[in-house]
């Protein structure tokens, strides 16, 4: 079991510990590309946060020939916001059974029909409408604007070198990187304008592409140890 913050207390001493930290690059403002006709326009974001669920560590080693998915854990929902100075933010501790992991999954969601989110603005009313799984705020070409996402994205992100947890090995720190660059360009490096509606797949979809390496980095650095 997750539990949201970076407090240990409560922790059997006895169990490896795992941190998760989330790391925003490049933000919170940059430019599309200039148009030879048209000026520039820029995007500021003043603030990013997500909720996330179902963090599981992954394992794909086999003994005698059968997957071992007891090293599989999972997490409850928790609610992610981005420093946008870049620094590492530590947001969940966990104790993890040990062994050795290759993959992270998890689940970036709008609340269910019957579920309260721990924040309020993930959740403003009952129809699927008024249920959210990212909220951005910003501005646009000096005008304000709150994007809000309300779609579920499922990210599986593999390890650049597998992580083995033991009893001896002490606390552990794993740090992701989110592009946040990419969050309102097209795959063509087009900026598009999250006010209006009719980019909203294109901005889900920068998004899921978004998230880019995790790695081991027990210094919290935001650098792969």
């Amino acid at each position: 079991m997750l539990f949201v913050g970076c407090n240990s207390t409560g922790t059997d001493p006895a169990q490896p510990t795992l941190a998760l930290s989330i790391a925003a690059r490049n933000a919170p403002q940059f430019s599309g590309k200039q148009n030879t006709t048209v000026e520039s326009s820029h995007i500021t974001i003043s603030e990013a946060k997500m909720l996330i669920r179902e963090v599981e560590l992954k394992s794909d080693r086999e003994d005698d020939g059968i997957a071992d998915d007891s090293l599989d854990f999972k997490s409850e929902s928790f609610v992610v916001v981005l420093n946008l100075d870049g620094t590492p933010n530590e947001v969940a501790l966990s104790e993890v059974p040990s062994g050795t992991y290759d993959e992270i999954e998890f689940e970036v969601h709008k609340p269910e029909d019957n579920e309260t989110p721990p924040d309020p603005d993930f959740k403003t009313g009952t129809s699927g409408d008024e249920r959210f799984s990212i909220i951005i705020s910003g501005s646009y070409d000096g005008q304000d604007f709150i994007y809000r996402s309300r779609v579920n994205m499922e990210q599986e992100i593999e390890l650049n070198t597998p992580l083995s947890i033991t009893e001896d090995s002490g606390p552990a720190n794993l740090t992701m990187l989110v592009d946040l660059s990419e969050w309102f360009m097209d795959e063509n490096g087009k900026l598009l304008n999250p006010t209006n509606p009719e980019n909203e797949n294109a901005i889900d979809d920068s998004i899921r592409r978004s998230f880019e390496d995790i790695f081991k980095d027990n210094d919290k650095d935001a650098q792969e140890d």
